[in-house]
């Protein structure tokens, strides 16, 4: 049952996020509180030992950000 993105997890938590507009679409998607979006997918540059950036060890960029309506619990695949 799809429910409101507002009650959706913004802890990382994977979800299946929709649209249903003109835009529509449905997709597999998590908050990522570095780009306050909701994103499917990232890429991440990581550095060498020793080197950082921005304070870390990792940074995330060029986000596929995605603008969901409405959300459902996602379950990952049985790999067994």
């Amino acid at each position: 049952m799809w429910q409101p993105i507002e009650t959706a997890p913004k802890d990382g938590t994977v979800i299946i996020a929709a649209r249903f507009d003109d835009s529509e679409f449905v997709t597999r998607a998590w908050w990522q509180p570095e780009f306050d979006s909701w994103i499917e997918g990232a890429r991440q540059i990581v550095m060498a030992p020793g080197y950082f950036i921005d304070g870390g060890d990792r940074k995330l960029h060029s986000p596929q950000i995605v603008k969901p309506t409405h959300w459902q619990p996602y379950q990952s695949p049985n790999n067994t």
